[in-house]
């Protein structure tokens, strides 16, 4: 099964925050990987397989050697998978960009460049410490798609399927509803003691329109008018890669937002800018900012949606009572 893209966040000390906001998305199985590195306009990867991985920790002189047994290959693939990930203290992530012979760039990509992942990890004594070098090479615009385009757009689709789920499953409630208010008109029942200011077939505010037929033209509209910002820009991108790309805050999208307007008036690529080593912020540095920001978000909607409710008028106990 195919991860997440997580935030792939350099450190701005290092960066000065000239660079783009980079996603990563990482495979791993007991004998496997394959690690892909996008700033949503390229993509970068390596995959390895069980007899290059036993290759690649002998020329880097692994301190946990896989080449014993397929249990100390997992131990040394879960070490791995859990340094990008950013869920561990004691790991720093390195990356630098080295450009690529011309011999061994792809024919319909850009991307001159070889994106250098170092992960360092304090084990046990009297274990060495962990050192791995991920090369990931720049990928052809096919593979940017599979591995990018075509799964947002499958996330796109979802959405649709569902909103239209949805709307069905309104008119169906719209009619039992409807039967709901004709049985109060018929005994006689006066339906503004629950809902104040009721009248039936005028808007209402509040909760209470819930009541009202459901619009569906009239909430495209609302919704095409939220959506856009001040700038033009449609906030479904963000909801849209919240839920694709997981981790993903408000200055996270904001990165990657500024950085594609600037690539689009500018032809040059970022990597040319590269000095040397820059660390990598762990994600669960990341994830805490989200999680305050999002916790924040909550206390101010509950505090709108208390004042939003609608009131419930005090009744006589007999009102409801049907003799």
């Amino acid at each position: 099964m195919t991860s997440s893209w997580e935030p792939f966040v350099l450190s701005k000390r290092d960066t000065n925050d000239s660079f783009p906001q980079l996603f990563i998305q990482r495979n791993f199985t007991k004998t496997t990987y394959s690690v892909f590195v996008t700033d949503l306009s390229n993509l970068w990867g390596e995959s390895l397989s069980k007899s290059r991985i036993l290759d690649r920790a002998d020329d880097q002189n692994a301190s946990i050697d896989p080449s014993l047994n397929d249990d100390q290959l997992g131990i040394l693939l879960t070490h791995l998978h859990d340094a990008l990930s950013g869920t561990k203290e004691h790991v720093d992530v390195e990356m630098d960009v080295k450009q690529q012979h011309e011999s061994q760039q792809q024919q319909d990509s850009t991307n001159t460049c070889v994106l250098h992942i170092s992960t360092t990890e304090d084990l046990p004594k009297p274990l060495r410490q962990l050192f791995w070098k991920f090369r990931l090479k720049p990928l052809s615009c096919l593979e940017l798609t599979q591995q990018l385009t075509i799964p947002l757009i499958s996330l796109a689709a979802t959405y649709n399927h569902q909103v239209k789920s949805l709307c069905g499953l309104l008119k169906e409630k719209d009619v039992v509803i409807h039967k709901f208010l004709d049985w109060f008109d018929h005994a006689k029942m006066d339906i503004r003691t629950m809902f104040p200011g009721y009248k039936k077939g005028v808007r209402m505010a509040g909760k209470g329109k819930g009541l009202l037929v459901f619009d569906l033209a009239q909430w495209k509209s609302e919704i095409l008018n939220e959506d856009n910002d001040v700038d033009g820009d449609n906030k479904n991108v963000a909801l849209l890669m919240k839920d694709a790309y997981k981790g993903v805050d408000g200055e996270v999208l904001a990165r990657a937002n500024v950085y594609g307007r600037q690539a689009s008036k500018n032809s040059n690529v970022w990597w040319n800018d590269w000095t040397g080593k820059v660390k990598v912020e762990r994600l669960e540095e990341v994830q805490e900012n989200t999680q305050r920001e999002s916790v924040s978000q909550l206390m101010r909607r509950a505090s709108s949606d208390e004042e939003d409710d609608f009131e419930v008028s005090i009744v006589n106990e007999d009102v409801l009572v049907r003799h």
